[in-house]
């Protein structure tokens, strides 16, 4: 019987990635989130920006900040809760930035338990996160590589997601990035995890949430 159950569970579990992948289309119609600088001035340049991306925003608006993180180092370019962004104004790639802590909006706004469980099945086998947990600590942050906390490793993935339909991402395009996403799987196995993690998020954005402020 555990046989069969883990057949079927299998099954299942492929024919919803084809679905994720069936469904999603070339370029994001989902409404971009509203940027608003410090909270309240709308920003029409980063606003048409985030309106290109080829995945959905977290709905609502997002305060932006163009200062360094409150509550981390000083050497850090940006961060996320769930009300904004900060990013410090002299970041080399301001846009880059941008991408990678709208993710964590997307992340913290969207997405659940059991979708985290869905992507890390997509990069299994996953490396042993401290505790299992999605986000690491303060002190873990400083010792781990990006690409093993999974909130990380999430907020990488959707800005390469942003940048190109889906089709048109190859390792090439992932690796001229300087991603390292693959936890030593083959450059296949990489752009297929890329790929459905795209999908996923892609179906995940346009079903909405009601968290959004």
């Amino acid at each position: 019987m555990t046989g069969w159950k883990h057949i079927f569970t299998a099954i299942c579990y492929g024919t919803m990635i084809a679905a994720l992948l069936a469904t999603t289309t070339s370029s994001s119609s989902a409404s971009a989130v509203t940027l608003m600088v410090n909270g309240n001035t709308p920003s029409m340049r980063w606003q048409r920006y985030v309106e290109r991306f080829y995945v959905p925003t977290a709905p609502g608006s997002v305060a932006l900040y163009l200062s360094r993180c409150p509550w981390w180092p000083t050497d850090r370019d940006g961060c996320a809760d769930a009300q904004g962004v900060w990013i410090a104004a002299n970041v080399r790639d301001f846009g880059l930035v941008l991408r990678h802590e709208l993710g964590h909006v997307f992340d913290i706004r969207l997405m659940t338990d059991a979708t985290h469980n869905v992507y890390t099945k997509l990069w299994e086998p996953w490396p042993s996160t401290p505790a299992g947990l999605w986000w690491a600590s303060f002190d873990q942050y400083n010792i781990l590589s990006y690409k093993d906390i999974p909130a990380e490793h999430f907020a990488q993935v959707y800005d390469l997601c942003s940048r190109l339909p889906i089709r048109r991402i190859t390792y090439k395009y992932i690796f001229e990035w300087g991603y390292d996403l693959s936890h030593g799987a083959s450059h296949a196995s990489v752009v297929r995890a890329v790929r459905r993690s795209c999908a996923l998020i892609d179906r995940i954005g346009r079903q909405g949430t009601t968290q959004a402020p």
